[in-house]
């Protein structure tokens, strides 16, 4: 009997599906995204930055030699266009290698000496291994690849070439004599690189006393040994002179952290940076990192130089990629997220029986236009009052009117309180005949860019909570973000396999499910999506508590706006120039929109020739504060010093006084 599952269970799938061999991967990636970040299969050091979820990982695995072997193993092309696909891929993730327990343990009893050595024994460990992992991959290529494959890459399948090559790096100056002369074959070399890698890391976890001598003594220069070996290589023949070579650099954010405990984090970054400003046309390296992390003006460790961006390296920010701009035609994100949700879904077994045209579509449907969603919040024919919010001074002439009309389109009653209140003064409420068509009904602009606030009112006011689904308001909640839309996917399901769990399973046909099992997953994921900002790896309570703040006081705002003069106050702007000002504020803004909390972006101003900043809630936080993702108008524009008041309240209590 089939057994219904959740596509979406597992959210980080990156890993797990290189670790189960690279077959997972070939079904699960999306290669949409490979045209957003075509500069990382090309020659020149990238920086990828990311929030997590973004694809970053991802992206930087199709650099590894066995994703690239998994491709070819199941005959599919390889997403990389061929122009850019001659190239061998090697690297080092800073978390699983053990990297980023360096400092933890000093490497001498003088801190000052320590100071010094620390960034030193940083470098070489990697430096030894990315070497070990450059030449470990020529010889996955050589061993699992096949001839085929070597040869559109440029990879020569000699063994007696790549021991040539390892051999004379082996007597390379750059090692400093580290090496002797019987290392004369791979295996060889790779089994000392081996040796001294592993010295690091039984140091790092107190297995041994010291470093060893051969080591201590024959410390290697940053990136030095990378570009060598990559030289020796091309100079025997083991790979063409057009083959490139690209370093991952992995989880670069986890030197950050190091701060916290140690204060190498920054040095250690610094060091990181010196392997981008060697500039060598040799090697290439793409770091892989979240935004908060990437210094602005980030410097090279020994000296005061800085790297700058398209100088020593080609930034890619692919929240900028996927986050939706003005113009909804050039948003990538869309299609993608159907593609992956596709991609699950047919791992998973699910059997599409559906002619729509698209599988989300299919399983969630379209979500509903303002005019249906009213129903879904209010299912009496005759309104109450204290829906529609009467005015004491508003003649009865006036009231009934509204209320005739809310017997067939309790929306546009709504939004004529609104529009009597903001544009009417009394000259409207006041007038001895009411056209059959009302006035507001023909302001087309007006009307759409109230919606979400009026329903947002109808449904507190008929105390319920706004509800979510559809096709269109999942990948709005996504933000752009992967992660976000696999969680929304995830607990959606999760909530129509607890609805469906008394239900016969026949088959594993794709579901369609309703709007009410939707709407729960979707509150569950966003809840789920607030505590993590406090309680996930390296939480902060202290961001959490003022988006909590913030949240109230956009809901509170929205709520008392009965006028419904300000449906963009769901949102905040500053001015740049005062904000420069206040470097505590900046940056704490800078934060929030680096750990994804906030989204910001420049926008223009009322006022003219004045530069603004604006900032809303993440859209996948929306639900949780039960207030809409849709951002029309302008945002409220404040001074600083109403921020900074924000900030303070927040760090001290959850149940501030309103602004």
């Amino acid at each position: 009997m089939a057994e219904r599952k959740n596509p979406f269970q597992e959210l980080y799938v990156t890993e797990a599906f290189i670790d189960g061999g690279g077959q997972a991967f070939v079904r699960g990636f999306s290669p949409i995204i490979v045209d957003h970040a075509l500069g990382l299969f090309q020659p020149g050091n990238v920086i990828l930055k990311g929030l997590p979820g973004s694809g970053k990982s991802m992206l930087l695995n199709l650099l590894r030699p066995d994703t690239r072997i998994a491709y070819k193993r199941a005959n599919v092309p390889f997403p990389v266009p061929n122009d850019f696909s001659s190239f061998i891929g090697a690297g080092i993730n800073l978390n699983r290698s053990g990297a980023d327990t360096f400092g933890q343990r000093p490497f001498d009893k003088d801190p000052e000496i320590n100071l010094a050595l620390t960034p030193l024994y940083f470098a070489d460990f990697i430096n030894c291994w990315i070497v070990h992992d450059i030449f470990s991959s020529v010889r996955i290529f050589q061993k699992s690849g096949g001839k085929e494959l070597c040869d559109e890459i440029g990879i020569s399948m000699d063994e007696a070439l790549i021991n040539a090559a390892a051999s004379r790096l082996a007597q390379d100056i750059c090692w400093f004599g580290y090496f002797d002369d019987t290392v004369t074959t791979l295996d060889d070399f790779l089994n000392r690189l081996a040796h001294r890698i592993t010295a690091y890391r039984s140091f790092g976890q107190r297995n041994i006393d010291s470093i060893p001598w051969e080591i201590s003594r024959t410390k290697t220069d940053t990136g030095i040994p990378i570009t060598k070996a990559v030289q020796h290589l091309r100079d025997t023949g083991m790979i063409a002179p057009h083959v490139q070579v690209y370093v991952r650099i992995d989880q670069y954010e986890e030197l950050a952290w190091l701060d916290e405990i140690k204060s190498y984090g920054s040095i250690f970054q610094q060091v990181i940076h010196k392997f981008l400003g060697l500039r060598d046309s040799r090697v290439s390296y793409r770091i892989g990192t979240r935004k908060f992390a990437w210094a602005p003006d980030p410097r090279m460790y020994g000296t005061a130089a800085r790297i700058e961006n398209e100088r020593t390296h080609k930034e890619i920010d692919l929240d900028e990629v996927l986050h939706r701009h003005e113009n909804r035609r050039t948003w990538t994100f869309p299609s993608i997220a159907i593609d992956i949700f596709k991609r699950r879904m047919e791992s998973a077994g699910y059997v599409s029986k559906t002619t729509s045209s698209t599988l989300l579509r299919a399983v969630f449907g379209r979500s509903l236009a303002p005019s249906e969603e009213v129903g879904e919040y209010v299912k009496t024919k005759s309104p109450p009052d204290r829906l529609i919010r009467f005015e004491k001074e508003w003649p009865t002439s006036w009231n009934d009117y509204l209320r005739e009309i809310a017997q067939t389109d309790l929306l546009s009653a709504i939004l004529g309180s609104a529009w009597a209140r903001q544009k009417g003064k009394g000259n409207i409420v006041s007038s001895r005949s009411f056209p059959e068509v009302p006035l507001w009904q023909t302001k087309i602009w007006w009307k759409k860019e109230r919606y979400p606030i009026a329903l947002m009112q109808i449904a507190s006011r008929n105390q319920q909570q706004l509800q979510w689904s559809g096709e269109e308001e999942i990948l709005a909640l996504s933000g752009g973000n992967i992660l976000a839309f696999l969680s929304l996917s995830q607990h959606i399901w999760d909530a129509w396999l607890r609805d469906m769990h008394n239900q016969p399973v026949e088959d594993l046909v794709v579901p369609e499910i309703s709007r009410s099992v939707q709407s729960i997953g979707i509150q569950e994921a966003s809840q789920e999506w607030f505590e993590k900002i406090g309680n996930a790896e390296h939480g902060d309570y202290r961001r959490q508590r003022f988006i909590r703040l913030l949240g109230e006081i956009f809901y509170k705002n929205l709520l008392d706006d009965t006028a419904m003069s300000n449906p963009g106050h769901n949102g905040f702007s500053l001015r740049i120039s005062e904000l420069e000002k206040k470097e505590n504020i900046n940056s704490f803004l800078k934060t929030l929109v680096d750990f994804g909390d906030l989204v910001g972006m420049k926008h223009t101003s009322k006022t003219k020739g004045e530069k603004r900043w604006k900032w809303y809630l993440n859209p996948i936080l929306s639900p949780y504060f039960n207030i809409f993702h849709v951002h029309t108008k302008e945002p409220v524009y404040l001074s600083v010093d109403k921020v900074e008041e924000w900030m303070n309240r927040a760090s001290g209590s959850y149940n501030a006084s309103q602004p």
